[in-house]
């Protein structure tokens, strides 16, 4: 990654997203932002790099750029490799790192006077405390509407690809929403189809059918997510694989290692 030795001003809009970014987000996104060209946003950086800066792990560093590009901070096109430099740009850079001077006089305060007999007319500091309250109650209503929506639609594209359909989606919302704190509707997406693919696909020998509810749960989910190359780990007659755990885990899970199927509606 590039270095600069000039000064970068972070976007206001990041504080709406405080409360839902980690830290581990947050310090990827500085990183990048440190690293970025001045004129274009894009940043020339390699996964391992960013690992390196930012002492986490290749995992840990992307799913972070992968929320970071969901909350629309960033585009990103991941590299074959993560010692190939990946396609990153800062969205809306330019905007706000531009550093001339401004002409503009500052505005003197104003008071807010309410219209309505018996109210008291609002000071400068009570009128944008009540204004950031309302606005921050829109936002966290719009989240929990927009995490419900994308629920659904998880819900819907597992029941497209008829690993066990489910009639109603409502006793699998509350999981869903726990696993859309994690990860963004694109990994959840792939997880499932690399479920479907290495269940009906005859050169695994995963063979055992999940409801969506054991499909959630973190340790099964984790199985199925791309980063975790489930199509390498599943393959028949995976070198170093005897062919007695093939043919065990191709009869279903052992009891210590997975919980038993419930009955589904």
């Amino acid at each position: 990654m590039a270095k600069f030795q000039s000064y970068v001003k972070l976007r206001r809009g990041i504080r709406e997203h405080l409360k839902i970014m980690s830290a581990t987000e947050l310090k990827v996104y500085i990183d990048l932002l440190t690293g970025a060209d001045f004129k274009t946003g894009e940043v020339r950086t390699t996964i391992a790099a960013i690992c390196q800066t930012c002492d986490l792990s290749n995992k840990v560093v992307n799913s972070a750029l992968l929320r970071l590009a969901a909350m629309k901070y960033i585009t990103y096109k991941p590299a074959k490799n993560q010692w190939h430099d990946s396609h990153i740009k800062i969205i809306k850079y330019a905007p706000v790192n531009n550093t001339a001077p401004t002409t503009e006089a500052p505005t003197a305060p104003s008071t807010v006077v309410s219209s309505e007999p018996g109210t008291e007319a609002q000071g400068p500091k009570q009128g944008k405390q009540t204004a950031k309250k309302s606005e921050e109650d829109k936002r966290n209503h719009k989240n929990t509407k927009e995490i419900h929506i994308t629920a659904n639609h998880l819900f819907e594209h597992w029941n497209s690809l008829k690993i066990m359909v489910h009639r109603k989606a409502d006793k699998f919302l509350p999981s869903l929403t726990a696993r859309l704190s994690d990860y963004i509707e694109q990994e959840l997406t792939e997880a499932m189809d690399n479920y479907h693919a290495v269940l009906t696909g005859e050169e695994y020998f995963w063979s055992y059918k999940w409801g969506l509810d054991d499909f959630l749960k973190p340790d099964n989910l984790d199985k199925f997510l791309t980063i975790n190359d489930p199509f390498s780990n599943y393959r028949k007659h995976k070198v170093g694989e005897t062919h007695a755990k093939a043919k065990r885990c191709a009869n279903g899970p052992e009891p210590d290692e997975y919980t038993a199927a419930g009955v589904y509606e």
